[in-house]
């Protein structure tokens, strides 16, 4: 009796489908129920330097794209939108690649992927925090408050 192994990237897109599933699952009972989910803890960027981190905004993020508010939860966080974005891409283009030839499944990053996600990242830090310190433009409203003379 031969041992069956998983083929490359098999493993990956199984967990990929149970990801995927119990985030529908998820977002049709928080929708379903009007839950509210909320960050374990503050960010002590904001709390202590009145300052925006990469991550600040993302809890929001996801709960609007749980109901489908695609442009606030953008604002809120482009980088949750981003990473659904790209994990889109890989669970359909896997999802294509199983049907069609039913062998391997293949899925690579690119470089521009990196990229994006870089610079998606660099302006939630820096360009939210310029925004909202020398303009007073503050989608989060949140530090606007601590910066006004």
């Amino acid at each position: 009796m031969q041992k069956k192994y998983l083929q490359e990237g098999q493993l990956l897109y199984i967990i990929a489908t149970v990801v995927f599933a119990a985030g529908i699952l998820f977002a049709v009972i928080s929708n379903v129920f009007h839950l509210r989910f909320y960050a374990l803890w503050p960010c002590m960027l904001k709390e202590v330097g009145h300052l925006y981190c990469p991550g600040c905004g993302g809890t929001r993020a996801v709960y609007l794209l749980f109901r489908l508010r695609l442009v606030e939860s953008i604002m809120s966080n482009p980088f949750v939108f981003y990473f659904a974005f790209l994990f889109l891409y890989y669970y359909i283009g896997t999802t294509l690649a199983v049907i069609n030839k039913g062998r391997r499944i293949y899925f690579h990053f690119r470089i521009w992927m990196v990229a994006v996600a870089g610079i998606i990242l660099l302006w939630t830090m820096v360009g939210r925090n310029v925004l909202a310190i020398f303009f007073g433009i503050d989608y989060l409203g949140e530090i606007v408050p601590y910066w006004r003379y």
